[in-house]
């Protein structure tokens, strides 16, 4: 298992200004660890508890993170394009094939041409231990 850290790097994307989103944020955690390595970073969730939550922890820790309520099957205008998008869980929540395929279609549509994207994989075994190495950040 990589850490987000370690995922960037094996991709070669640094911050330095590329804009991320992030669909299926919650509370932004991650959003918040990839704006403080320097992406331009907004995440959206259908949840608008989740997206509360998000906004206040990241003016509690001073970033410039713009969360939306908004569900990725039928994103309105003003979202993109994008270097990297990553999935905060988001796709496993989509049950309906028709909705994958909306979901894929809409990230796709949002990427540059030379973007990413990012799907993370909730796998688990017997022998799995993550423990603190599971953590975006120390939040």
């Amino acid at each position: 298992m990589l850490l987000p850290e370690e995922t960037l790097a094996v991709i070669g994307h640094e911050g330095q200004g590329r804009r991320v989103l992030e669909v299926g944020c919650g509370t932004g955690p991650a959003s918040c660890f990839l704006a403080a390595k320097g992406f331009v970073a907004e995440g959206i969730d259908i949840s608008p508890h989740a997206i509360a939550m998000a906004r206040q922890q990241a003016a509690l820790r001073g970033l410039p993170v713009r969360f939306e309520v908004a569900d990725v099957c039928d994103l309105p205008s003003g979202f993109g394009p994008y270097d990297l998008l990553v999935d905060g869980h988001c796709l496993h929540c989509l049950t309906c094939d028709g909705d994958r395929q909306k979901a894929l279609a809409v990230i796709r549509s949002l990427l540059k041409d030379d973007g990413m994207f990012i799907a993370e994989m909730m796998v688990w075994h017997e022998k799995m231990q993550s423990g603190e190495r599971y953590r975006y950040d120390g939040h």
